[in-house]
């Protein structure tokens, strides 16, 4: 119990000066995406698109679903970069490892989703 309460201490002390916020700011829109072993799709909008992937992505990146979401959600932002260009948007996503690689610009754990240049 007393280990519970110096930790809790610590996060009171701490929590404004430790890592990335929860929240970083109000957000002006959403780009929803998502990327599955069959394709992937977005709306932004009132637009939607969708695809399949091509033979290439599905031999380099279809053993991941980690690296197919990040895969579209790094497509959806290409195809809509015109009207996101001076927006803050949030880009919610169901992968927490896209999530993660998002938040922190990459990762050593899953190299092959770093491959966005």
């Amino acid at each position: 119990m007393a280990a519970a309460k110096t930790d809790l201490q610590w996060w009171q002390s701490n929590a404004d000066s430790s890592g990335s916020p929860i929240k970083w700011q109000d957000f002006a829109d959403e780009l929803c995406t998502d990327g599955s072993l069959q394709g992937c799709g977005a709306f932004f909008e009132n637009q939607s698109i969708g695809s399949r992937w091509t033979s290439e992505e599905l031999r380099q990146y279809g053993h991941s679903s980690n690296c197919l979401e990040l895969l579209a959600i790094y497509l959806a932002i290409r195809t809509y970069s015109d009207w996101l260009q001076i927006r803050n948007i949030c880009v919610p996503a169901d992968n927490t490892t896209a999530v993660s690689h998002i938040n922190t610009m990459g990762g050593t754990q899953f190299e092959l989703c770093s491959f966005f240049g």
